[in-house]
């Protein structure tokens, strides 16, 4: 059970970091001016649909105990590697000139 607890912990602590790194972008995204923003901004509904099927998984996890608890670990890994693609993606088309 202490590991189901320090994986929530952990979960819950890389979500607070990526909301963070969301506002940041959010902020960024209000400056430009360009078609790129467009593109940006499917990108941040992408992250933030993303964020909330983690919390959700999170969620099960809390309760979840035996196979659903492995099934929900690799559910939550999978979306965790979209996330991490998705704030890459952005930050690529940010980063663009």
């Amino acid at each position: 059970m202490e590991q189901k607890k320090d994986l929530i912990q952990k979960m819950a602590a890389q979500l607070e970091e990526w909301s963070k790194k969301l506002v940041e972008l959010d902020e960024q995204i209000k400056n430009i001016k360009t078609e790129k923003k467009e593109e940006l901004l499917k990108q941040v509904e992408i992250i933030k649909k993303k964020k909330e099927e983690i919390n959700e998984k999170i969620d099960k996890l809390k309760v979840a105990g035996g196979e659903a608890l492995s099934q929900l670990k690799i559910g939550i890994e999978k979306a965790w590697e979209d996330i991490k693609i998705a704030f890459e993606t952005a930050k690529q088309k940010l980063n663009q000139k």
